[in-house]
């Protein structure tokens, strides 16, 4: 398992970074809710993040003593993501740039 964490997160800050690059923001956004999954699955040792609803993955960050900060960040991210993925991606005024560097100071806080 460790060997699949040690691959998957470079490969997936890769496909963001490259999205980010590209203009791609559906590919970036489905890369980014893989990456918060992931992280998840790395600060929540034991569970399924894959498997479970936005909801269920908030839920097992509160009952993980995550701060209310940390649980309103990802929540927010996740619906950032699935309201891409319900609208194809559609643009937005925020910059990737900015989005990524958002999504990153909220993942360096779950550990």
């Amino acid at each position: 398992v460790d060997y699949w964490f040690g691959f998957a997160c470079p490969f997936l800050e890769n496909k963001i970074k490259d999205a980010v690059k590209h203009g791609d923001r559906a590919g970036f956004y489905k890369h980014l809710s893989r990456r918060i999954r992931l992280r998840i699955s790395m600060a929540c040792p034991g569970s399924n993040p894959s498997a479970l609803s936005s909801v269920e993955l908030l839920n097992l960050l509160k009952k993980r003593g995550f701060s209310n900060t940390v649980t309103e960040g990802v929540s927010q991210l996740l619906q950032t993501c699935e309201n891409s993925e319900f609208s194809g991606g559609s643009e937005s005024s925020t910059s990737l740039e900015s989005e990524l560097r958002h999504a990153q100071s909220i993942l360096g806080k779950l550990k």
